[in-house]
């Protein structure tokens, strides 16, 4: 697993979290800026996981890491970023684009009377995910 970051305080966080989940030897972290980069330092990459405010900005730089027909999923806090990224995903050649909301609502179990809870939705997320394809076109710059 690779994770990039630009942001070097929360790359010490994560860092300590995975020395924790005792993952240490299969992360390998880098100190990044996906979005400002040319030259991607992976290729042939099975999945990439984007958390970020703006992912759309990632997708080329994502994609030319990714190898034939790899996956993308991204996390969206919000229907509009979700709505932008999806017709990103399109515009960058990805395709089978999923889209789900995550909603945490607790359970109250108890022995024959399990319920959920009366408390309001306490959180919400959306997913975006969508694969690599190529497609049988030539590409022409935008003029």
């Amino acid at each position: 697993m690779y994770t990039f970051d630009v942001e070097p305080k929360f790359m010490e966080v994560a860092e300590k979290n995975i020395k924790k989940a005792g993952m240490s030897k299969y992360v390998t972290m880098h100190e990044m800026n996906l979005k400002k980069s040319k030259k991607m330092p992976l290729k042939d990459m099975d999945l990439a996981i984007i958390d970020l405010g703006d992912p759309w900005e990632v997708l080329p730089q994502v994609r030319k890491m990714l190898k034939s027909s790899g996956s993308i999923a991204a996390i969206c806090p919000t229907m509009n970023q979700l709505e932008k990224l999806s017709v990103a995903f399109v515009e960058n050649e990805f395709t089978d684009i999923e889209c789900t909301e995550h909603i945490l609502r607790r359970i109250e179990a108890r022995d024959g009377k399990t319920r959920h809870s009366y408390q309001g939705i306490g959180h919400t997320t959306y997913l975006a995910i969508a694969r690599k394809v190529h497609f049988n076109k030539k590409r022409t710059k935008k003029k």
